[in-house]
């Protein structure tokens, strides 16, 4: 049936990129464009998407908590955060590395953890040849090498490269092994950034 098949006729100039429906492409232009038209009447908050606008205002500027947690009673704003708070009860990790099958609660804490397998390094500062893995590597760089710059003036992301995603990691796809043990401590830094930014969430739901 053709309603399935139909061709993707929408190309972004910028890279390449092509989709079925004009709407989608207006969406992905901003990624370049860096336009976030959708503004939060309540605070300074603004971003490219409908959707994330309204669950900005679902999460930050209502008092509804619809979720209860079943085993301490502790009730959140949105289903994520209350299954983000159930793993603290427990020791559940579901995503398994497929590589050296080490386990994690986060799909962002194996994705963080895989890269120490592979050679990409997507991340570069703009002031030098220093490049990095995540993104964090270079904001560290920053602040240790160029102080007087900011994030956005010194990160750069290659938009050539390969995102790396959730299925290669629990498949244990690797286009290039490598052996990465001088890179342990900052994977371990990575994740417990990840991890502190989680609980940060978890924490201010509870409090409030």
């Amino acid at each position: 049936m053709r309603v399935h098949q139909e061709e993707k006729k929408y190309l972004c100039p910028d890279c390449g990129y092509k989709c079925k429906w004009a709407t989608q492409l207006k969406y992905h232009m901003t990624k370049h464009t860096g336009v976030k038209p959708y503004a939060c009447d309540q605070c300074d908050y603004r971003t490219n998407r409908a959707d994330a606008l309204r669950a900005h205002r679902d999460t930050q500027h209502c008092d509804l908590r619809p979720y209860v947690c079943e085993k301490c009673g502790k009730a959140f704003k949105t289903a994520f955060v209350l299954k983000t708070h159930q793993r603290q009860h427990g020791d559940d990790r579901p995503y398994t590395c497929g590589v050296c099958r080490r386990a994690f609660r986060w799909p962002a804490g194996l994705r963080h953890h895989f890269l120490s397998h592979t050679k990409r390094r997507p991340f570069r500062c703009r002031h030098c040849a220093y490049e990095a893995k995540q993104k964090f590597q270079v904001v560290k760089h920053l602040r240790r090498h160029h102080p007087e710059m900011s994030v956005e003036e010194g990160v750069e992301k290659d938009s050539g490269a390969v995102s790396l995603t959730l299925k290669e990691a629990l498949e244990g796809t690797l286009e290039e092994e490598e052996e990465e043990e001088e890179e342990e401590e900052e994977e371990e830094e990575g994740m417990a950034d990840e991890a502190q930014a989680v609980n940060e969430v978890v924490q201010r739901e509870e409090d409030g």
